[in-house]
């Protein structure tokens, strides 16, 4: 009678390490990958939204447009998770006009994701609540990115940013903002995060506003200045409005240009002494901005304000 023999195995755990990482990359989906040259390309992105993306050519969005409404990518459902390199190039003509929306800007919201070397030039967003140039709403990184242009909206409305709940670094903005309610800020509307070697020049008017931020909650600001005039009502400041729990290190503001003295909230300066390097650097190795890494000041480039030296205007 045919006996059945039992064969064991013993397989050694370097083995069985090797076929779970075969196993792990078998299954593991690739990462997309979006060239971007046209805004129809730009456009495809919210088809994926945690995509690798790269802009490789200035784009135009007006005729593409036609007048209508930029639809942003991600909103608060489904947010932007991937990363976008916008290489030094710039999008122009972004257009909004969507006066009961939030979450408004050329992405509605980041959730992880990253925006790097990306150039926005003469936005035009009219908006409800969380609404910025780049983004309404950034739970991501922002960095070494830029925007001019008018932002208009209800609450929390910012040049770059709308709420930041993330990180923005080596950012500006030029854009003029207002808010008929409250949290209108040059560069931020409200930050509940990390700003770091960031400013704003762009005028700010309503009510709860500052130059750089309109509301700060529990976040933190480094090396930062803002220099646009500040007018409204209610809590009017020259670099952030409205403040709950803030870490404010080694920022400024201009007082002939704002048209605010308020101290407390970044160190109230003249433009002649905006226009000093030491001004933020003297040098003595305490609290000073990183000049030239991340800091220049030249006599002909910004107005001879400070600029980013790798992100110049």
């Amino acid at each position: 009678m045919y006996e059945a023999k039992v064969y064991n195995f013993t397989i050694a755990k370097p083995v069985l390490m090797i076929l779970f990482i075969m196993f792990y990359f078998a299954c593991e989906q690739p990462v997309t990958e979006i060239h971007i040259t046209t805004p129809e390309q730009l456009n495809s992105i919210r088809n994926n939204l945690s995509a690798i993306c790269y802009l490789e050519a200035d784009i135009d969005l007006s005729v593409y447009l036609g007048g209508n409404s930029w639809t942003p990518i991600g909103n608060n459902i489904n947010g932007f998770t991937g990363t976008f390199y916008g290489n030094g190039h710039i999008i122009s003509n972004l257009y909004i006009n969507n006066p009961t929306e939030d979450f408004q800007g050329l992405f509605g919201c980041i959730f992880g994701g990253r925006i790097t070397g990306l150039g926005l030039f003469n936005v035009d967003i009219t908006a409800r609540d969380h609404i910025g140039g780049i983004v309404g709403y950034n739970e991501g990184l922002i960095a070494d990115s830029y925007s001019t242009g008018a932002v208009s909206g209800n609450i929390n409305a910012g040049g770059l940013v709308g709420n930041n709940d993330g990180t923005i670094t080596g950012c500006y903005s030029t854009v003029t903002v207002y808010s008929d309610s409250s949290n209108a800020g040059g560069l931020v509307g409200e930050n509940y995060s990390i700003i770091t070697a960031c400013y704003a020049t762009g005028s700010v008017s309503g009510s709860q506003i500052g130059g750089l931020v309109g509301q700060d909650d529990n976040g933190t600001i480094t090396d930062c200045y803002a220099t646009g005039s500040v007018n409204g009502f209610g809590i009017v400041r020259g670099l952030v409005g409205a403040t709950d729990v803030i870490t404010i290190i080694n920022c400024f503001y201009d007082t002939d240009t704002t048209g605010q003295t308020d101290t407390g909230r970044g160190v109230p300066t003249t433009t002649a002494n905006m226009k000093l390097k030491t001004t933020f650097d003297n040098d003595d190795g305490i609290n000073d901005w990183d000049f030239p890494n991340t800091w220049s000041i030249d006599g002909l480039i910004n107005s001879g304000y400070p600029h980013l030296t790798n992100n110049q205007p």
